[in-house]
């Protein structure tokens, strides 16, 4: 557990960059002098669109996944706490011999 606190950060740093360097790339080069079908700058700005899109939908899967299992675990949660409140101390009865 303690290796994946730190592999967790670094990940994130390496992700970060590689999206930043991405965007510097395709701003700086997009005016670039390009020299037909075979140009290798233009296929590098279509490989960091690629790396921007699946990054992208990436993060929009997850925050839904994280949405979608908070819910979840709210109402089962919430189910199962109202679950154990039904005692008859609660209900208040009375047990009389």
């Amino acid at each position: 557990m303690n290796k994946i606190k730190r592999i967790i950060p670094f990940t994130c740093l390496i992700l970060c960059t590689a999206i930043v360097f991405s965007f510097a790339f395709i701003i700086l080069e997009t005016d670039h002098n390009c020299i037909g079908e075979s140009c290798h700058i233009c296929t590098e700005i279509n490989e960091c669109k690629l790396l921007l899109r699946n990054v992208l939908l990436s993060v929009a899967l997850l925050c839904t996944f994280a949405y979608i299992s908070d819910d979840i675990f709210y109402l089962c949660n919430d189910s199962l706490s109202n679950f154990r409140k039904i005692t008859l101390v609660t209900l208040k009865v009375k047990l009389t011999i």
